[in-house]
């Protein structure tokens, strides 16, 4: 709504100043002013239709012969003690439609000289511009849509370049594909050089021959692949006899399919450590053999599977 305090001021007559730079200055009494109540209004222009409705109530004229613009208010009235911070007011400022058509040929921007005395303080004069909305100036109009139709044919030419790099880049593609067909044609003729070159079936030759290959190569990997006897050295150790008063330490483990050896050095007679040594079931285990080291005695220990075993099992037996 509009200030109570805030009296309208008709337009009295036409006078007007026109710069070097056509930019059009009337005085205070050729415009119409009001405020408006319109918190969260932080841009000039045109006033929206919401808000005209309200200004229309306190004007003498019909709103349909005016062009209202607002401008923001600040929530100090100096201008220059730097505060911009909203006061929830807006300044609105009319111009008679038929006084606006003739300027937008020529002018760049109408401005009052000066504000209503009851406005004085509030904002500079020259914050207000009457050519904007629908009687922004022609000029301003024509760099609009030259500034537009440059961006769009720049885009134009974008997408152009893209089109054709899209372009030569599937050209590449289909070369490339080519490639690897006749690539592909030669490898199956080379591998299969007893079929012709234009032999529907060659691919499903060749495909066969490497099945076939594949099958071998997993065969002799199953038959290559180590037998876990994980669970075997488990059981060994679980028995291993360790209430013997023969000293003795296992130096190392060996471990492969075929067999396991234990090096153990045996401190005096390994006898009482020999007859108590743990067969896992499945496994056989070879005679020992001893060797002299110094005072101490080498022993080497080899568990070999059984060939009628039907695994190796986490009992072990003494």
């Amino acid at each position: 709504m509009t200030s109570p305090a805030t009296p309208m001021i008709s337009t009295p007559n036409l006078d007007a100043t026109v710069d070097r730079a056509l930019d059009i200055v009337w005085p205070a009494d050729r415009f119409f002013w009001g405020t408006l109540e319109a918190p969260g209004v932080r841009r000039s222009g045109p006033l929206p239709p919401a808000m005209a409705l309200s200004f229309a109530d306190d004007v003498p004229v019909p709103l349909e012969y005016l062009h209202p613009v607002m401008t923001p208010l600040s929530a100090d009235a100096d201008p220059n003690s730097g505060t911009s911070h909203e006061s929830g007011w807006i300044l609105v400022c009319a111009a008679r439609r038929a006084d606006l058509t003739p300027l937008l040929a020529n002018a760049r921007s109408l401005r009052p000289g000066s504000l209503p005395s009851f406005l004085e303080g509030l904002i500079e004069p020259g914050a207000i511009n009457l050519l904007v909305g629908a009687f922004e100036p022609l000029a301003s109009r024509r760099k609009r849509q030259r500034t537009i139709t440059g961006l769009a044919l720049l885009w134009t030419l974008v997408v152009v370049a893209l089109g054709v790099g899209l372009l030569r880049r599937s050209q590449a593609g289909q070369s490339h594909a080519t490639d690897l067909r006749t690539a592909r044609t030669l490898a199956i003729e080379n591998a299969l050089p007893g079929l012709p070159a234009m032999n529907s079936g060659m691919e499903m030759e060749l495909s066969s021959e490497i099945e076939r290959l594949q099958r071998a190569l997993a065969a002799r990997s199953d038959a290559d692949r180590p037998t876990d006897v994980s669970d075997t050295l488990a059981a060994i150790l679980r028995s291993w006899p360790v209430d013997i008063e023969t000293p003795h330490e296992v130096q190392s483990v060996t471990l492969n399919a075929g067999r396991v050896v234990f090096s153990v050095i045996v401190e005096g007679d390994p006898t009482p450590l020999i007859e108590r040594l743990p067969t896992p079931v499945g496994w056989h285990l070879r005679e020992p053999r001893l060797t002299q080291v110094g005072s101490s005695t080498r022993l080497s220990i080899e568990l070999f599977p059984v060939a009628q075993a039907t695994g190796p099992t986490t009992e072990a037996a003494r």
